[in-house]
């Protein structure tokens, strides 16, 4: 089923029936390398680009994790206003990640904290244990919310339900826990 839309979406675009930029590929960006045709262009853009690190003045560092690529066209502008890390996971996040913002927490100096926005699902639910886990590897105990979704979430605003994922090993414990329900954030 995949193939089949990926294919009529990809035939719809050629023939102008979708817009290109109605469909996004964040996961083959080319990485441009930005250049200048002189210093004084240079200067402008360093201008335009200085920010005062909010950070200094903050009794904690905060970081927001989505638990999908698809999520951070919606998170990236208004956090790139404040100055907040967006991570992306990607579902479960490599270990390359976690180290890199293990090293993060550990420059800024400050107790960190992470806001979360995952489904309410067995992976979801679990990723805040593999975070905590991760981390206290690294001798680190950012404090962890999970913003969204949960199961009040899901019950406050009647959310659409689906069954939770057999084939996902942690399902069984969810429905022990939870009941036979998730919601995808998106």
């Amino acid at each position: 089923n995949y193939d089949f839309v990926s294919g009529f979406l990809t035939e719809a675009r050629k023939a102008g029936k979708i817009s290109w930029e109605d469909i996004e590929d964040r996961t083959r960006r080319p990485r441009d390398v930005q250049m200048w045709n002189d210093l004084t262009l240079f200067a402008e853009t360093v201008r335009h680009a200085y920010r005062k690190n909010v950070w200094d003045y903050q009794r904690r560092y905060v970081v927001v994790w989505v638990e999908k690529d698809a999520l951070s066209a919606l998170f990236e502008p208004i956090l790139n206003e404040y100055g907040v890390t967006l991570v992306v996971g990607r579902g479960y996040n490599s270990w390359s990640i976690k180290h890199d913002q293990a090293e993060r927490f550990q420059r800024e100096r400050k107790p960190a904290t992470i806001l979360y926005f995952g489904d309410f699902d067995p992976s979801g639910e679990d990723i805040g244990r593999d975070l905590k886990n991760s981390f206290d590897f690294f001798g680190l105990r950012p404090k962890f919310i999970k913003v969204a979704l949960t199961l009040e979430d899901v019950r406050k605003h009647d959310l659409p339900e689906a069954l939770a994922k057999r084939t996902d090993s942690r399902t069984k414990g969810f429905i022990e826990k939870y009941g036979d329900t998730s919601v995808e954030l998106d």
